[in-house]
Order: C-alpha cells, then structure tokens, then sequence
C-alpha cells in the first residue's frame, strides 16, 4: 500500500513523492487536474487541449477540430498542416 502524500497541491497539479518527500508537479500541457490533491495528470479528451501547464480543466477546439494530440500528432505546429488548423490560444487544433 502506498503511502498518502503529507502535501496539499491545488487543481492542475499533481503531488509527486520522490525519496520520501511530497512536492507539487504542475500538469504539462496536453494534460488537466480538476481536483486538488491528486497523484496524476490526466490526458486532455479528444477534441479537447490546454496550451499551458498546471491547467485543472480542458478547452474545446472550434466546430470541425481536433486537439493535435488526439489525431496522433505533434503538439509543435509543421509546415504543411498550419493552414488547415486553427491555434487556438497557442495550441494546435487540427481540421478533423
């Protein structure tokens, strides 16, 4: 059984305990912790992105996208497919 973490971390961050000691990891983007205290990260839904760390919920892509991330692609933008996306707050929504 694991032991529980002694640190109180807030929404959008996760309590990582490394030799013994609790500390707060904020979400990397792509990723949301909507209740305080967690132990992991959870990956954004389909559809849906955060373009910043330590985010405790997702944002929808515009009518017709899909987050990078979900259509197996990389979160940087390329050349090629920037026109057939809309960045939204810095992170890459794709035409679906």
């Amino acid at each position: 059984m694991l032991p529980l973490p002694t640190r109180s971390c807030p929404s959008g961050y996760a309590t990582l305990t490394t030799l013994g000691a609790d500390s707060c990891t904020a979400c990397p983007a792509g990723h949301y912790s909507p209740v305080p205290n967690s132990i992991s990260c959870t990956p954004c839904e389909p559809g849906r992105f955060t373009n910043s760390t330590g985010q405790k919920s997702c944002t929808q892509c515009a009518a017709g996208f899909v987050s990078a991330r979900a259509a197996g692609l990389p979160a940087a933008p390329q050349a090629g497919w920037l026109g057939n996306s809309s960045l939204t707050g810095g992170t890459q929504c794709v035409a679906w």
